[in-house]
């Protein structure tokens, strides 16, 4: 939407009586509103080749220039807008230390806020855990925070460049279950492009505080580039103490000391990667090595009487790319795939009666491996309005384990298979005028054993095997 206001000023003369009209044109207003599938940028053609072969170096992609029109609206959160995009700008004044600080002010988001500092996942159209998707460079964060919300979300937003929540039909490219949302992180640990003329290295560095806990954060990365090669290297660390509170927090158990902190809140959380990626004149295909690990405290007066502590921690491999034939009306073709390894251990008196012991009470264990292929067609002009589809294939498997003193095979273990395809378009009437129409067909194969809780001394005296097959269609 453009909008153009002319102001008028007069100018008083004093040799006549008349006035003269002076026409100023203001700059345009523009307010955007993302998609969620975008068109690649083009690319410069590439250089001639000499007579002599040589290698042809790869094609360094300016940043894009900074727009001349002023108005743009660094947070979109127009209530018929698809996607909820907060850029790397906003991010960097606002700083958070997980997903749900950072969206909790957004308009229809907020945080579960379990546990602070760690594990707050957001809540979007009221809806949390497994109905709102989490993913990191198009594949999910990986974890059991959707088992239970006060377990890690492993995902750093000092990190991020760049944060979406995805709404409607956009959200079936990702899963089925997400009917909340989806939202999405990216950064450059998987380089897209060169970061500068080859051979060079660049460096950054990210940092906040906060008062309320002593907190302190902050983070290096490094890029550099040789050749047709992009790296990329980051560390960051974050850690807190107990937040201090106004006044005494239990309210139906008074006599507790009290120091005017909140027990047991205290955090500590680190993140290193390392990735790399071939560039290339029609595309990219890089891959990264992430190690996420957090030790944080559970407030509440259970967690403070048995000294509640979740120790995670998660190896994840990731690797994506994609490929622009500009031909045949292929627009792009990209592919995403991960492996996640994810363990805690949550941590309390391994006897009550005795305030100085410590142990294991409860372990949780996931390893999940994710591959998304999709190819996106060229824009296609239907006269009434300009199409860009989307089609894809995903597929993804999941084991999950929970072997603890406790509850000793909790599940022992369950797994999941699911493969899916979709399809996803959007039309284009005008600028400010778009529909998006999709669909997903998906079977899903649960397979594991529970136990059978009954009024005996053993709190699982049997146990039930099951397998279920589940396919539908949305």
């Amino acid at each position: 939407m453009r909008r153009r206001l002319f102001g008028c000023a007069g100018l008083a003369l004093l040799a006549a009586s008349q006035a003269q009209a002076q026409v100023e044109e203001l700059p345009p207003l523009v307010v955007t509103a993302p998609s969620p599938i975008r068109r690649a940028p083009p690319r410069p053609a590439p250089r001639a080749t000499p007579v002599a072969p040589a290698p042809r170096p790869a094609i360094v992609e300016a940043p894009p220039p900074i727009p001349e029109t002023l108005g743009v609206l660094p947070i979109v959160t127009d209530q018929f807008a698809t996607v909820t995009v907060i850029p790397n700008e906003e991010l960097r004044r606002t700083p958070a230390s997980t997903l749900g600080d950072l969206l909790f002010a957004t308009p229809g988001i907020t945080g579960s806020s379990f546990a602070p500092g760690a594990s707050s996942r957001p809540i979007i159209r009221g809806l949390d855990v497994n109905r709102v998707g989490i993913t990191e460079n198009g594949i999910g964060a990986g974890g059991v925070s959707d088992l239970g919300e006060d377990h890690f979300v492993p995902v750093m937003p000092l990190a991020a460049n760049q944060v979406e929540v995805i709404r409607g039909p956009a959200t079936l490219r990702y899963g089925s279950q997400s009917i909340g949302g989806v939202v999405s992180t990216t950064n450059n640990r998987i380089p897209e492009r060169l970061p500068c003329p080859a051979p060079c290295v660049t460096g950054e560095t990210r940092g906040a505080a906060t008062t309320v806990d002593n907190g302190l954060e902050g983070g290096v990365l490094l890029d550099g580039a040789a050749g047709n090669v992009a790296v990329h290297v980051d560390a960051f660390g974050r850690r807190a103490d107990d937040y201090r509170i106004p006044g005494y927090p239990y309210l139906f158990a008074p006599g507790r000391p009290f120091n005017g902190t909140q027990p047991n809140s205290a955090a500590h959380v680190d993140s290193e990667s390392a990735g790399a990626s071939w560039i290339f004149n029609e595309g990219f295909v890089g891959f990264a090595v992430t190690q996420n690990n957090a030790l944080y405290g559970i407030p509440g007066i259970d967690g403070e009487d048995h000294k509640a502590r979740i120790d995670a921690h998660e190896t994840k491999f990731t690797s994506k790319g994609e490929y622009r034939p500009m031909a045949g009306g292929i627009d792009t073709v990209r592919f995403w795939y991960g492996f996640t390894d994810y363990k805690h251990n949550e941590i309390g008196l391994a006897d009550p009666a005795d305030p100085f012991s410590d142990g294991v009470r409860q372990t949780f264990t996931s390893k999940e491996h994710e591959g998304r292929v999709e190819v996106q067609l060229l824009p296609f002009n239907l006269r009434f309005a300009t199409l860009t589809t989307a089609l894809g294939v995903q597929a993804g498997y999941q084991e999950l384990t929970a072997p603890s003193p406790d509850n000793a095979g909790l599940w022992d273990p369950n797994n999941n298979r699911r493969i899916a395809g979709y399809i996803f378009n959007e039309f284009k009437f005008s600028d400010w005028t778009k529909a998006q129409v999709a669909g997903r067909i998906e079977s899903v194969t649960l397979h594991g054993s529970t136990p059978t809780f009954r009024r005996t001394s053993s709190p699982f005296p049997a146990r039930t095997t099951s397998s279920r097959r589940r396919r539908h269609a949305i």
